[in-house]
């Protein structure tokens, strides 16, 4: 089985769909994005799946990764990027990105710091998991990710519980990180550092 993909590292230069292998068990539909590898470096990067089809696919790479368990584009929707890209002279993946909503290139992460006030340290504390929640961001040095609170081992009804608790005794701080799915490509600038006199 041969899957046909708009590549997001694909230039305007280059663009058109590249055809990759799909593994076997890997079940895969149009219109579901994947990560394969792309270029002489074969750099994993994601792309969308336009169109399956029948064929040898003894040369191909193959599809690393399915992104979406289920297509989050319909085949009419893939018609409308295939008429933007000849229409505004954009690459098929920008197209798509234009139909998609915003929040799905991005990812949510909590992040949770100590306040100033330690008087949590002297106050009996009969929430369960709050004590282990504080202990555990004053070893962190005040501050850390969600994902290191679950390494505690708490239930998450009873961790979610324990952190509102927190937040309302006001020792506690969480805040939502907004991260992009993807990489977004940067550019290094240097700068003397002499003066140029």
């Amino acid at each position: 089985m041969i899957a046909k993909i708009a590549v997001s590292a694909a230039v305007f230069a280059i663009d058109k769909p590249y055809s990759y292998a799909v593994p076997r068990g890997m079940d895969l539909c149009p219109g579901q994005r994947v990560a394969v590898p792309f270029g002489r470096a074969n750099k994993l990067t994601e792309g969308v799946v336009l169109l399956l089809e029948e064929g040898s696919d003894s040369a191909l790479k193959e599809v690393r990764e399915v992104l979406d368990k289920d297509p989050i584009l319909t085949p009419l929707q893939l018609k409308l990027a295939a008429f933007l890209r000849e229409r505004c002279f954009c690459t098929f993946y920008e197209a798509i990105r234009a139909i998609l909503p915003a929040g799905l290139w991005f990812r949510t992460r909590e992040k949770f710091a100590l306040t100033e006030d330690r008087s949590w340290k002297e106050a009996t504390i009969r929430k369960a998991g709050a004590r282990e929640i504080l202990d555990l961001l004053e070893q962190l040095g005040g501050e850390t990710h969600g994902d290191a609170l679950t390494a505690l081992g708490l239930e998450e009804d009873t961790c979610r519980e324990a952190v509102a608790y927190l937040a309302k005794k006001k020792w506690l701080r969480a805040d939502t990180e907004y991260l992009r799915r993807g990489n977004d490509k940067t550019e290094k600038i240097a700068q003397l550092t002499a003066s140029p006199e």
